[in-house]
């Protein structure tokens, strides 16, 4: 998805992200701890409540994670190739390095405000 949008685009997407996280995370808090609309945990429980929620999203995330690394019937293996052809590997064919060597470091004194 973020290989298909503009750059006039990315704080509309950074925006509606924030605000679907706010939005489950209000619901989440007035189903908890709300006892007009919501079940009024005590606090133990709302910490449990809590702790599912993030373990169900991580399991998503993971399970997205899964299908992502075997969507080519290649396994490891084929991710890794693949994260090195669009040079997401460091010192892969294509990817830029920089070696520590090749730098060239000028000291300047602490508190100068001359430009680097």
């Amino acid at each position: 998805m973020a290989q298909n949008i503009s750059n006039t685009s990315y704080g509309l997407v950074f925006g509606l992200n924030t605000f679907l996280a706010l939005a489950f995370q209000t619901a989440l808090t007035l189903a908890v701890a709300d006892s007009s609309l919501g079940l009024a945990l005590e606090p133990r429980a709302q910490f449990a409540a809590y702790g599912a929620f993030w373990l169900a999203v991580g399991a998503l995330f993971l399970a997205i994670f899964c299908t992502g690394v075997f969507r080519g019937g290649d396994g490891w293996r084929g991710y890794a190739e693949r994260l090195r052809k669009e040079g997401l590997v460091l010192g892969a064919a294509g990817a830029e390095t920089v070696d520590s060597r090749d730098t060239e470091r000028r000291e300047v004194p602490l508190g100068s405000t001359e430009n680097m």
